[in-house]
């Protein structure tokens, strides 16, 4: 799906979870983000796509703000480990605590 084919709000609410994951973990940006539809999963949110070093996000995720920045949040963890492994849960709780300590406005932390 191309960045004009979203509408205004799924457009501000892929920035916005970007914005917030991007000064986390650099590598994020909306060139990484590939937004699909689907059709045969409706349930399925996203994948990361280890060899492309892609986040793949429904479209459907960008519903809301909540469910954007928590299947990105889930998604780019997987660059650590798969669904259930420990780096890979163990770089979910990190990736955000620090976006909410970088909302505080209190300092900007970065994943090493």
């Amino acid at each position: 799906i191309s960045w004009q084919d979203l509408s205004d709000e799924e457009k501000s609410n892929l920035n916005d979870v970007v914005s917030m994951v991007g000064p986390v973990i650099p590598e994020i940006t909306l060139d990484v983000v590939n937004v699909v539809e689907f059709p045969n999963n409706p349930d399925t949110m996203g994948f990361f796509d280890q060899e492309a070093a892609r986040v793949v996000m429904a479209r459907n995720a960008l519903s809301d703000r909540v469910n954007a920045l928590h299947t990105l949040a889930h998604e780019v963890p997987h660059i650590a480990g798969g669904d259930g492994q420990a780096q890979h849960t163990a770089m979910v709780g990190d990736l955000l605590a620090r976006i909410a300590i970088n909302n505080l406005g209190i300092e900007q932390t970065r994943l090493n």
